[in-house]
């Protein structure tokens, strides 16, 4: 099985590791071992994965480590020991000699204490999770050891909050070391900060191995309460009652809109032009992709476990993705087509627009965009009970860099050139002063605005969910609760533009406008357009 990259064995009874089990497996990336009764190894149980990079023994029952027992994984980063409640850290030795582990989780364990020579070999360790263990005392040093470290997690412990203890708070500070500080590490002695937020120590200071707090301690606490239960407070009150009118609203906006551009596209005949056919299927696309992002999406992000299954789950995200691609390239298209219309002379038109090159084109457009959702549908899978799993972390990384490519920079790249192209030959039409043509000026310098406006509005749609999606699935990203909004609201911006296109035809066409007050009011229904000319004004006005 040399071409393996992911094992799953979680939720087993295995109780030993063979020595050479995993000879061969020289592709393997990803191990999962959790949830077994795994309490020993021998120090040559991982010969042979020599490409292993993450390694997940959380839940099963660990007590001690010989240290070369990972030795032979010479790629491993992430090495993931949490809810192994026996275990336990050496006192006077080293607990890992590798040097490649980039982040060690042993959360949920029985560690009580952690020295610097315990960690004084995992030279690269950047992020330690020991977090809801039993530790009073944190070595002073530690820091000086894990030189690399950017974050330290620590609540859930029982900190004595001593001289040593400021030190490490002290080192912390000046290095920017990250400690989640809205999980609330808190101090257990001496008895004066008892409970409190660990941030008092920065009103503390040593004098002969005693430490003291100085007036004003407790505002420091109540200052670090007051501001994580607002930022909390208030990502509780914008999930429960906000999040869902805001997506109710977009979708009920954005699914009138679109429906109205089918129905006066379809029941018309005189909307059946070539140009049209690029609005239908952005219309669809539109559809599909207010319906994934905002109804589903946000069932999905509510319930508590996923019940349709591993191809429900791919499939969910296979039209997600591939309908911002369809609508980011049908846009792009219509860029072209129209920077064509613009350009061209007037008997060269008909030439560039024929129906079976516009029904080619469309077809390649959802051909390609499916080709480029595939890479992220094969990425995800169902895991305990949740859709959204991803096989491999690096794999998903580069998946979404792929993403940010394809689906954002190219698509917009050719929009923003087409329209710029276009508009700037609406500019210099403007120059010309014949009186016969000065109307048709003023309309093409109206239509160069409409063209800008609608790029712009596309990069500020697209441009940020994408950005930010590449930027949250770095290693040393931090997900902090502001970060949460900031995600929130990219992928509202990511349904705007499905919102936006149909005003964008709305306020850009006369004959699009016409038909929006005959279906949408019936009281101010204007006069509909009946001729085929009439029609193709709804794209080239």
């Amino acid at each position: 099985m040399t071409n393996l990259t992911a094992l799953f064995l979680t939720n087993n009874r295995i109780e030993t590791l063979e020595v050479g089990i995993f000879n061969g497996l020289t592709s393997l990336d990803y191990l999962h071992l959790n949830h077994n009764l795994l309490n020993s190894f021998k120090s040559d149980a991982f010969i042979g994965l020599k490409n292993l990079s993450t390694l997940w023994l959380s839940r099963n029952r660990l007590s001690t480590l010989h240290p070369d027992v990972f030795i032979h994984l010479t790629e491993l980063k992430y090495l993931y020991l949490d809810g192994n409640e026996e275990l336990q850290t050496p006192n006077n030795s080293s607990f890992l000699n590798i040097q490649t582990v980039e982040e060690l989780d042993i959360s949920d364990c029985n560690i009580s204490r952690i020295i610097a020579i315990s960690f004084e070999n995992a030279t690269n360790l950047r992020v330690l999770d020991l977090t809801n263990n039993h530790m009073k005392i944190i070595d002073e040093n530690i820091f000086r050891v894990l030189s690399k470290s950017t974050d330290l997690l620590l609540y859930g412990n029982p900190l004595e909050c001593d001289c040593g203890l400021l030190e490490t708070w002290r080192w912390g500070q000046e290095h920017d070391i990250k400690v989640a500080e809205y999980s609330g590490i808190l101090c257990e002695s001496p008895e004066q900060v008892s409970g409190m937020w660990w941030g008092v120590l920065g009103k503390a200071q040593c004098k002969n191995g005693s430490i003291t707090f100085q007036e004003g301690y407790k505002a420091v606490v109540q200052n670090f309460i007051n501001r994580f239960n607002g930022l909390f407070y208030a990502q509780n009150i914008f999930l429960e009652y906000v999040q869902p009118l805001i997506y109710t609203l977009l979708f009920i906006f954005g699914t009138i809109g679109n429906v109205i551009v089918l129905v006066a596209i379809i029941c018309n005949s005189e909307m059946h032009t070539v140009p049209n056919v690029y609005i239908m299927n952005l219309a669809v696309s539109d559809l599909i992709l207010l319906t994934m992002n905002t109804i589903l999406s946000y069932i999905h992000a509510q319930s508590e476990s996923w019940e349709l299954g591993e191809v429900c789950c791919r499939m969910f995200g296979f039209f997600r993705h591939s309908s911002i691609g369809v609508s980011a390239y049908l846009i792009s298209v219509m860029s072209i087509q129209r920077y064509q219309v613009i350009s061209r002379p007037l008997h060269n038109r008909r030439q560039s627009m024929t129906r079976i090159g516009t029904i080619a084109t469309i077809l390649g457009v959802w051909a390609i965009c499916s080709l480029f959702a595939i890479p992220y549908t094969l990425a995800t899978h169902v895991a305990n009970s949740s859709c959204n799993i991803y096989n491999s972390w690096k794999y998903y990384q580069k998946v979404v860099v792929f993403e940010l490519l394809v689906f954002c920079f190219l698509p917009l790249g050719v929009t923003a050139c087409m329209y710029c192209l276009a508009a700037r030959h609406l500019m210099r039409s403007t120059n010309i002063v014949s009186e016969e043509i000065h109307k048709q000026a003023n309309m093409r310098r109206n239509s160069a605005r409409i063209v800008l406006s609608l790029t712009i509005v596309f990069v500020f749609s697209l441009l940020p969910y994408h950005v930010f999606l590449t930027c949250m699935v770095r290693d040393d990203f931090d997900y902090t609760l502001e970060m949460i909004f900031i995600d929130i609201i990219t992928t509202y911006l990511l349904v705007f533009i499905s919102c936006f296109n149909p005003v964008a035809l709305c306020c850009s066409s006369k004959c699009y406008r016409r038909y929006f007050k005959h279906y949408l009011l019936k009281c101010c229904r204007g006069k509909i357009p009946t001729t085929a000319d009439n029609a193709k004004k709804c794209v080239d006005e």
